[in-house]
């Protein structure tokens, strides 16, 4: 735990030096409409048409010009394979691409990649209004959400535990573990609330203590 913060800097630098992300859903959903093929595609495209660009869990990946990342799922299986382009600039919004195939992949690169552009016939299109999204915050199935302990699913790979230390993760415990007595962490998760996930919804700290 001592190279906490250390492992997340370097993590959060490495996703910095991407000029673009591109994150490829692979929930089971988009999982069972090809999205592993899209993702190949896309590892195999990129380099050729953008050099540089690597998977992020690249060794060299510190010094490339774009990332591909599998994530988890990001809820929307039904209009999947989903693939999000994100621009590490403030300027460019991100892209939400849906139903994508691997023959869709080299339009994908140059449209969007190396012009700047978008592919229309690959947006999702809101159902309230029947117009193309370039977003998932302009789609009324995500814009009405709050996520919470979901909040970064769709955004990581699940499978990085750079990334995962790069977006705080592992600090609740390193505070639990250097600050707090086991008295404090108790009363904590009996101050929380939180219930259990098997259906009869008892209260947690209950069920803990009776083991």
């Amino acid at each position: 735990m001592d190279k906490l913060e250390e492992t997340a800097r370097s993590a959060q630098d490495k996703l910095n030096a991407a000029a673009y992300r591109i994150l490829v859903c692979k929930g089971t959903g988009c999982l069972a409409n090809g999205a592993h093929e899209v993702y190949e595609a896309l590892v195999k495209a990129l380099p050729s048409a953008m050099p540089g660009s690597v998977e992020l869990s690249d060794d060299g990946g510190h010094h490339h010009a774009g990332s591909v990342s599998q994530t988890g799922c990001h809820g929307l299986g039904q209009e999947g394979p989903l693939v999000t382009v994100r621009f590490n600039c403030p300027q460019r919004d991100e892209i939400l691409y849906c139903r994508v195939k691997p023959e869709d992949v080299p339009k994908l690169v140059e449209q969007t990649i190396v012009k700047g552009g978008v592919v229309d016939r690959l947006l999702p299109v809101n159902p309230e209004t029947g117009r193309p999204c370039g977003k998932s915050s302009e789609i009324s199935f995500y814009n009405r959400q709050k996520r919470l302990a979901l909040a970064d699913c769709g955004h990581l790979n699940p499978e990085s535990i750079d990334e995962y230390v790069a977006n705080g993760g592992y600090k609740t415990f390193q505070h639990v573990t250097t600050h707090m007595s086991p008295r404090q962490v108790c009363d904590e998760v009996v101050a929380s609330g939180l219930r259990g996930r098997g259906g009869a919804g008892s209260r947690q700290a209950r069920s803990g203590w009776r083991c």
